[in-house]
């Protein structure tokens, strides 16, 4: 249907190797300190082609409105929107909520990966989810709404619920910084490889040289819960929070502890 792909709240109990998760418009991203729109407007399409008979879902057209930008969502109800355009807004004359493409907007394809849902907006700044989620991690994207163009992806941590990990900003002189914990998929097993799998995480991710993780989910498939695996030669996700100066996307990693667990 739809291209699926390139980052909840931080209170983790327990960390687990969760599988596939589909992200649903109403917890996509629960981040707090994104921009409001100045309006929202909902427009029923009516019957869902992919659920026609009596009582089926609805198609719904989400207009979300901004000072100069407007972000439509087109959702027939399956995984992931159907479409997301930003189109141009003019506050004295607001842009008309309806499928008609204005002048100047722009549909974002999915085979950018992360399309899946509107995330939230900060400045002029939107931030795009995967509709899937996958090693306990959420891809997303950042676009310029003004340029249309895809400035930065990531990988953001889910809660053991499928909540994608919150973002959280702060002021830096001029710049933007947003601050989440990042997740990162190795290309070795942790738990199999040991030292020489940790080194090659050091490098690939740029920690600085401390002790290696404990990784969990290795302990075998848990059938209550979905997920585990008893092969060790599965590889490691590992995830570490960081912080990303915006505009121009420059990461530093964070102080704080490095998680591990088994990929799906």
């Amino acid at each position: 249907m739809k291209g699926t792909a390139s980052i909840a709240r931080l209170a983790l109990v327990s960390l687990c190797a969760l599988p596939l998760v589909s992200v649903s418009p109403s917890a996509r991203d629960q981040s707090d300190s994104f921009d409001k729109a100045t309006k929202e407007t909902v427009v029923d399409l009516g019957p869902s082609p992919y659920y026609p008979w009596p009582g089926g879902r609805h198609g719904q057209l989400r207009c979300h409105y901004f000072q100069s930008f407007v972000l439509k969502e087109v959702d027939w109800g399956q995984k992931g929107d159907d479409l997301i355009s930003i189109g141009p807004n003019d506050p004295a004359h607001l842009t008309p909520c309806t499928q008609e493409h204005a002048d100047g907007e722009t549909i974002i394809p999915h085979e950018d990966g992360d399309a899946g849902y509107f995330g939230g907006v900060k400045g002029k700044f939107v931030f795009l989810v995967a509709a899937d989620c996958f090693d306990r991690g959420c891809p997303f994207g950042v676009y310029d709404a003004l340029t249309k163009k895809k400035l930065f992806e990531d990988q953001r941590r889910l809660s053991p619920k499928g909540q994608i990990a919150e973002i959280r900003f702060a002021k830096s002189g001029s710049n933007l910084v947003m601050s989440y914990p990042r997740v990162v998929a190795a290309e070795c097993s942790l738990p199999l490889k040991k030292s020489q799998c940790w080194k090659q995480i050091l490098h690939t991710t740029g920690l600085t040289p401390q002790t290696m993780p404990k990784c969990i989910g290795y302990d075998g498939f848990n059938r209550l819960e979905g997920y585990g695996t008893d092969d060790l030669r599965d590889p490691s996700v590992v995830s570490f929070p960081v912080e990303v100066t915006v505009p121009e996307f420059k990461s530093r990693i964070l102080p704080g502890s490095v998680m591990c667990w088994a990929a799906d």
